[in-house]
């Protein structure tokens, strides 16, 4: 990343700017920062033989002792699943004539006697292998969330995985929208056993990790992406024994786990190797240099597409080159309108949701854009909302199992959108989620949503909004709940925010104090609080014209449920 940067701006600033961007954790959602795919998206919209220029970093050295060890382990029937590019492992098993799989468009399941399967495509290793890389956001976006484009490859490991012991090795859980939710859903391992790195050889640690969180992300903000991606893999019931390690001797596990012929490799003699193929690398792309139009369009693309380190970039400005300049077609905020976002947007507004749910998960499809997985899962959960609000069916199942399906949909939502700091697209779909948890009689789930929403929320870039909404989502779920604790952490949320920053803040402090009096028969205090809430609506309204906040249907729908014999009004 360091040599592609050095290319597309030489300028020092710049490049240091960008650099400080590729680091976890330095925005207040860890999982905002300048991903591999997104940098090689945004090179890949001008330069589209970019793909070819990455396998310079493997044109000169050979395989060492590790990828010998994958290759004799393969050879005695373990199936090694790589994300890598480099055919390092297929120079080792030459003697084995080892099977390699690379997933494509066109080979979508391995064969029973594949040993290696490459999922992010592939430098080629042969004569004649048409392969590349799936190196671009755009290239994962046709995979699909936990490659659910894919299922052919889902039921091949789900089957593969069944009760073995599945070992991963030196990942460091960032393919945050195919591989880490293909392994935390679709294992069938009997026993995880994940390694981590440590260049600190004194650091040696095992643990087994145990459930304690079922939410779809982490509770803390936190760039310890493999120790959320463990928990979820604990909590997988397929799996009985999650282990952690770190600094352990791979090559003696692996050894034991698998049956090899040679137990002592010595270690090969150190050599320059990797920087030898990093200047190959710097010395092609100094032979295919950029112009400066296309520099500076590669970087805008990088500044503009904000979401796009997470998402597609290509949502937000798209490149055309003309003749010798590059020129952008701009999205306009309600997308073009031939976009299928747009088309969804339309749809939201006039009610057409499941044509056009379909037509989005098609050009979605086509194109690979990942953001076209958010608007489809956003939209069922809002689908099936509409559909809940509007059944008057008395089928107590029914009912259920459309709240459960909606669940799932606002799961997969807020997976997707916490990865891409999107809160105000996951905060809602939590909202909603969590008011059908309540439909079920699972008011963990809701709590667990909500709570952990809270932690996540940052109350910098929307002045508050969504976290106070957020806190009042929490205190109705303690009500109707019967938590009383999760009604009261609520209220202190709303007591400790600054009515200054967000003046709407009083008014909704009103409300839930009228749903805890509506919740104890209080009508005479609730009758007084919505006078004083509308009091204080008309001075705050005009500092804050907080229409979306549709105080007044807070209690107007407290109006409806209240029994007829004693109605506020009496």
């Amino acid at each position: 990343m360091e040599a592609l940067l050095e290319w597309i701006a030489p300028d020092p600033h710049i490049r240091s700017a960008l650099s400080g961007r590729m680091t976890p954790g330095r925005e207040f959602n860890p999982y905002q920062f300048l991903r591999f795919e997104a940098l090689i998206q945004g090179i890949a919209e001008v330069e589209p033989n970019i793909f070819d220029y990455l396998s310079a970093v493997q044109r000169v050295g050979e395989a060492n002792r590790h990828h010998h060890l994958l290759a004799e382990i393969a050879a005695n029937g373990a199936t090694i699943i790589s994300t890598n590019f480099d055919t390092r492992i297929e120079q080792a098993a030459q003697e084995y004539a080892m099977p390699t799989f690379v997933l494509s468009a066109r080979r979508r399941t391995p064969a029973p006697e594949d040993r290696l399967i490459k999922v992010h495509g592939s430098f080629p290793w042969k004569r004649g292998r048409n392969v590349t890389p799936r190196a671009s956001l755009t290239q994962i976006g046709r995979i699909g969330f936990a490659f659910e484009r894919f299922p052919t490859f889902q039921s091949w490991f789900e089957a593969v995985t069944e009760n073995k012991q599945l070992v991963v090795v030196g990942y460091s859980a960032c393919d945050s929208f195919d591989v880490v939710p293909l392994l935390e859903n679709h294992s069938r391992a009997g026993t995880i056993s994940w390694f981590g790195y440590s260049p600190d050889r004194s650091i040696w640690g095992a643990k087994r990790i145990s459930a304690r969180n079922a939410a779809p992300f982490p509770p803390k903000r936190d760039v310890h992406f493999a120790g959320h991606a463990l928990t979820n893999l604990a909590s997988n019931r397929a799996t009985s024994l999650v282990n952690q390690f770190v600094g352990v001797d791979v090559h003696g596990f692996l050894k034991m786990v698998v049956r090899t012929s040679c137990l002592d490799d010595p270690l090969p003699p150190k050599g320059r190797t990797a920087f030898e193929n990093l200047r190959n690398l710097r010395q092609t792309l100094f032979e295919n240099s950029l112009r400066a139009p296309e520099r500076k369009s590669i970087l805008r693309i990088l500044d503009d597409g904000l979401f796009g380190e997470s998402y597609a970039t290509d949502v937000e400005a798209k490149p055309v080159v003309r003749g010798k300049s590059v020129h952008f077609i701009e999205s306009i905020p309600t997308f073009s309108k031939r976009s299928a976002e747009f088309r969804a947007y339309r749809a939201l507004q006039n009610g057409r949701l499941r044509f056009v749910i379909a037509k989005t998960e098609r050009v979605s499809r086509e194109s690979g854009l990942l953001w076209g997985l958010i608007m489809i899962e956003w939209m069922k959960c809002f689908c099936l909302h509409a559909k809940l609000q509007m059944s008057t069916s008395s089928n107590r199942d029914r009912r259920h199992g459309l709240a459960r399906t909606l669940l799932l949909h606002s799961q997969r939502a807020i997976y997707f959108a916490i990865r891409a700091g999107w809160q105000q697209w996951f905060s809602t779909t939590a909202r909603i989620a969590a008011k059908y948890s309540l439909e079920v009689a699972d008011v963990a789930r809701g709590q667990n949503l909500l709570q952990n929403l809270l932690e996540w929320l940052d109350p910098n870039t929307t002045n508050g909004t969504e976290e106070i909404a957020t806190a009042c989502a929490l205190h109705t779920l303690g009500l109707h709940g019967r938590r009383p604790d999760v009604a009261r952490r609520a209220r202190r949320i709303l007591r400790q925010l600054d009515p200054a920053r967000c003046p709407v803040v009083e008014v909704l402090r009103i409300a839930s104090d009228a749903e805890g009096a509506h919740a104890r028969g209080a009508w005479r205090s609730l009758a007084r609080l919505e006078s004083l809430a509308n009091e204080t609506l008309l001075r705050v309204l005009r500092v804050d014209p907080a229409d979306h906040w549709s105080v007044r249907g807070v209690f107007e729908y407290l109006r409806q449920t209240t029994p007829g014999a004693v109605r506020v009004s009496d």
